[in-house]
């Protein structure tokens, strides 16, 4: 039987592909907001929408905004490439795997809402784009090449926590400030966060068996790099030109493979640190020999602080600062400490020091792991017999904040009620997004439930993120997504909660 049946309807043109079934094929004559219909009726006739052919709206400069809806299980490569004044895009499809260059060179691209069945970024499907954020639904598997290539404006993207492969070029020359990965991933590609200008720190999780060549070639503003013992080879030029590069810390328990570009072009006062047990062989590689340490150099500006490290750290060597376990008593009012010399990673501590004196700490070979609830402890109270009477004194490092909300989907005008698992900082704000427009604000500190009413217009989605602000800083604890519909499934939900990362710089409380 033959379905191929063309008709246009609201400025898209269809055809029919089965007896109830249409893809949009061209959508170039569209413009302003476009939203692609569940279904569309033709000939008394109605039919589900549920692919949209390649090339379908590619170099249509009129689309400002795209709504795909739950009906579409396959959007064609190319299909709103180039697509200049695009701005805005709701993806509630069932596309499992993108095909490549779908959004491309969309020069004005700035807010994009990914399919919550998506398992696969394809090739280019969004270089060149002016990303801002963005947030991977829990299906996502892999990154593809160049993927996001060229998205200089590209800060902050949240990976699910089932990523498994991000591959070559896929965040060249992209904005990113930080990157924390799961434990999930497996494979980092080749030049796979090339010419990444803006990126501070890295962690690259224990489940990491790849590094690619040049993952991190000409990461300029690149810091510090921590490296779990589960990569014991690293390719040429994965560091090289990263000028600022001053610290990379290796958690192996033996010798690594390391090229001779590895770390060519880094920091003048660059330290490949290591435990003491792997110390002597790597001395004896001659282009690392110099760099290769077993203490590194900390500092601290006030007599107290808060401190975790996601290694082992062993204090024996650092004269005049001591390290404690905290454990909270009379009602959160003051804490018992409990000296150590030794702790494992992401142990939360509190340490006393001389304001402004460089100490070495050593990577510890073995130690013990204690409870972190230092991680927990206020201020201005007393620490054992010494009372802190400024909180200046101390820095603080917020507790791990995990989200859930009462139900899974919502209908416009309804109202979510947020749990979190502790009581939430005093200073906790909560602001509450549609794409990069903030809805409303609220002051959320010191509680563990709060509600918020949906506006009554169907965005289909929106994003809870729960921060802090010290002075001029602010600092995200956690976000979770809100979905919106009137029709169940149409807009999966795309909900993130992130942790507490043991490499978070302190803010100063106020």
């Amino acid at each position: 039987m033959l379905f191929a049946d063309d008709f246009v309807y609201d400025n898209l043109k269809y055809t029919t592909t089965s007896d109830n079934s249409v893809t949009v094929v061209d959508g170039k004559r569209a413009s302003g907001e476009v939203i692609i219909p569940f279904d569309v009726r033709n000939k008394n006739k109605v039919y589900v929408v549920t692919a949209i052919e390649h090339n379908a709206f590619e170099g249509n400069n009129s689309i400002t905004a795209v709504t795909i809806p739950s009906s579409v299980s396959t959007i064609g490569y190319s299909a709103f490439n180039s697509c200049k004044s695009l701005r805005r895009v709701m993806d509630a499809s069932r596309v499992t795997e993108m095909q490549g260059f779908e959004y491309t060179d969309c020069t004005n691209l700035t807010s994009v809402t990914l399919s919550g069945a998506l398992q696969k970024v394809g090739y280019r499907s969004f270089a060149g784009t002016a990303l801002t954020r963005l947030v991977l639904p829990a299906s996502m598997k892999e990154i593809g090449s160049s993927a996001f290539e060229d998205c200089h404006q590209l800060t902050n993207v949240e990976f699910n926590k089932g990523i498994q492969s991000i591959k070559d070029h896929a965040f060249k020359n992209s904005g990113l400030a930080f990157l924390a990965l799961p434990e999930s991933i497996k494979e980092i590609g080749e030049w796979s966060f090339e010419g990444c200008k803006s990126l501070k720190t890295v962690q690259i999780p224990q489940s990491v068996t790849t590094l690619g060549t040049g993952a991190f070639y000409y990461c300029t503003a690149l810091e510090s790099v921590v490296i779990s013992s589960t990569l014991s080879n690293f390719n040429d030029r994965t560091f090289n030109g990263c000028r600022n590069l001053s610290a990379v810390y290796y958690l192996g328990n033996s010798c690594p493979s390391l090229g001779q570009y590895t770390f060519a072009d880094v920091s003048d006062t660059f330290g490949f640190y290591v435990k003491p047990s792997v110390l002597s062989a790597l001395q004896g590689i001659a282009y690392v020999s110099d760099k290769v340490k077993d203490s590194f150099p900390y500092q601290q500006v006030s007599k107290y602080t808060t401190f975790s490290r996601p290694f082992d750290v062993d204090f024996t060597s650092a004269t005049g600062l001591k390290a404690y376990i905290a454990k909270e008593s009379n009602g959160r009012t003051s804490v018992s400490l409990t000296p150590v010399t030794s702790v494992s990673a992401g142990t939360g501590l509190i340490i006393e020091a001389v304001p402004n004196t460089i100490y070495q700490l050593r990577m510890a070979d073995n130690a013990a792991h204690y409870d972190d609830n230092a991680l927990r402890v206020s201020t201005g109270e007393t620490v054992g017999v010494t009372t802190l009477k400024l909180k200046e004194d101390i820095t603080y490092l917020y507790a791990p904040v995990e989200l859930t909300t009462d139900k899974v989907r919502y209908e416009p005008g309804n109202t979510v009620i947020f749990t979190s698992k502790y009581v939430l900082p005093i200073n906790a704000k909560v602001r509450y997004l549609h794409g990069n427009t903030v809805v409303k604000t609220d002051e959320i500190g010191g509680k563990q439930h709060w509600d918020w009413k949906v506006p009554a217009d169907n965005f289909t989605g929106y994003m809870a993120e729960i921060y802090v602000a010290d002075g001029i800083a602010e600092q995200t604890l956690a976000t979770i997504g809100v979905d919106v519909s009137t029709e169940w499934g149409r807009f999966p939900r795309y909900g993130f909660v992130s942790h507490y990362g043991s490499d978070k710089t302190p803010e100063q409380v106020k």
